[in-house]
């Protein structure tokens, strides 16, 4: 019998929006303790430039285990399909992170609301495997 491929569609994950603008906050109240007004003023606009061109990154949406360690990742901007494969698993319980090698393409980290809950433990099970 032929086990099914896991296929993973992604979400856009608000877990990691709010831990970013969190993080954000806390970075910008200490400098807040520590620069003049003026310098945390220029420290807040260029963080925030930051955190905007940081969402303008293409977001994976589906990402799907073909054999061994051959992973395809659909991105949504520009739209395309590229075959990785995987080098490590990470599994940090809220989120996961998986790396590839010998590619330019960055860690894929796979938040806990990016996916629905069959496929969150599924996801968990690969990365024990891997």
């Amino acid at each position: 019998m032929v086990k099914p491929t896991p296929v993973f569609q992604l979400k856009r994950s608000r877990l990691s929006i709010v831990f970013q603008l969190f993080m954000l906050g806390v970075l910008l109240t200490l400098l807040y303790a520590l620069l003049s007004p003026w310098l945390w003023l220029g420290c807040v606009i260029v963080a925030l430039i930051s955190y905007g061109m940081f969402l303008k990154s293409p977001a994976a949406l589906r990402l799907e285990y073909l054999d061994a360690d051959e992973w395809s990742l659909q991105y949504a901007r520009p739209e395309q399909l590229v075959r990785l494969k995987l080098r490590q698993v990470i599994d940090h319980q809220f989120y996961i992170v998986l790396y590839f090698r010998g590619s330019q393409t960055k860690p894929l980290l796979i938040w806990r609301d990016q996916l629905s809950l069959s496929q969150w433990k599924a996801l968990k099970r690969l990365a024990l495997l891997i």
